[in-house]
């Protein structure tokens, strides 16, 4: 996996290339004429201390904090994995370009795509930073094959672990470094918000942990649930410190259970579990674009009609991850919530279900 970084991204994009990118695309006319207008004979200048420097032309850039800002970058990176044989993640700035490496022959692919990289920044005016630019190779191997590859003739540095989109990701596939930096940045939040508003009413309180604590420890939480005892704990210590600060409780004999029953708070855990099925319930409706056509294959028996065929996992790590967990979860669901077809009721039904029959796995 190499993690791309563009230098710059928003300001480097030359106008006259948009332009022609967005009248290939079949943006013509009045449109497209409202964009040049927009984006061209734009000036700048630097002012100091009362002194101004000369007004230059802006020939590059798309403006921040506009509607259609994002929209053009988005266009005009849109062709960056043409011709490319590798995987490509695109997500605003963020580049991910990736493929099994078994041999050298992979690796020699997995290089001629950066150079076809290169040679689309060239020509289309903008620049990797190839300092910001890692390798991340994601393994269970002891000894795994290394191979180097350089981008713009620099030598891609290795990352045991990267930050994206929000995420860490490991080279050993395991959430436990996110899941510490998860719990200890809704600890800090949960700090500020004791310090801020410990004389606030219940309801505030509760609403502010709500809006800022919770979450943050439920983004993409479908995605990495810890499957961990310890890591489950260590998630929901953050939620019973919140218990205790909205109720004001902070006696040892008082039961944070009974507290997070009074403010009807579910198990974080539970709540994953929830949105987990949902997710699978909306992607075989075709509400998410996920490809499960080779996923969810239906299991054949009149018997277990709904379910599906669990994916034979032979690594803990590809068990306890997204979408085996998802199957497990969905065929333990009984026949008559698997039929419901609206998405709210749905998931009104499940949350109800799981309240009614605690976690055991």
């Amino acid at each position: 996996m190499i993690i791309k970084d563009f230098a710059k991204a928003f300001d480097k994009v030359p106008h006259r290339r948009l332009l022609l990118k967005l009248d290939r695309y079949g943006i013509r006319g009045k449109a497209l004429n409202w964009t040049e207008a927009f984006l061209t004979q734009r000036k700048q200048r630097v002012v100091i201390d009362g002194k101004c420097s000369e007004w230059v032309d802006v020939k590059s850039s798309v403006p921040q904090g506009t509607v259609t800002g994002p929209m053009d970058f988005l266009v005009f990176i849109n062709d960056l994995p043409q011709n490319l044989t590798s995987s490509v993640k695109l997500f605003a700035g963020d580049c991910i370009v990736f493929r099994k490496v078994s041999g050298p022959e992979d690796a020699g692919m997995s290089q001629k795509d950066l150079d076809v990289l290169t040679a689309w920044q060239s020509k289309w005016q903008m620049a990797f930073n190839a300092q910001k630019c890692y390798v991340l190779r994601v393994t269970h191997s002891k000894s795994p094959k290394k191979f180097i590859y350089t981008l713009n003739n620099t030598e891609l540095a290795e990352k045991k672990e990267y930050p994206y989109l929000g995420v860490t990701l490991t080279s050993n596939w395991s959430w436990n470094s996110h899941v510490n930096y998860t719990a200890a940045k809704a600890n800090r939040t949960l700090g500020f918000i004791k310090r801020n508003l410990h004389s606030c009413s219940k309801q505030v309180k509760n609403l502010a942990y709500k809006s800022l604590v919770r979450p943050t420890m439920e983004y993409c939480g479908s995605v990495w649930d810890p499957s961990t005892k310890e890591l489950k704990e260590k998630l929901e210590s953050v939620q019973n410190r919140g218990a205790r600060f909205v109720t004001a409780d902070y006696r040892r004999t008082s039961s944070v259970s009974h507290m997070k029953q009074e403010l009807k708070w579910e198990p974080l855990e539970e709540r994953r579990r929830v949105t987990r099925v949902c997710i699978l319930h909306q992607a075989q409706s075709g509400r998410l674009a996920i490809p499960t056509q080779t996923i969810l294959r239906p299991v054949v028996r009149s018997s277990r009609h709904g379910s599906y065929i669990q994916i034979p996992c032979n690594k803990n790590c590809l068990k306890c991850s997204f979408m085996p967990k998802k199957l497990i979860d969905w065929n333990a669901l009984p026949q008559h919530i698997k039929e419901i077809e609206d998405k709210n009721n749905f998931k009104a039904a499940v949350a109800q279900h799981y309240s009614q029959k605690p976690i055991t796995a």
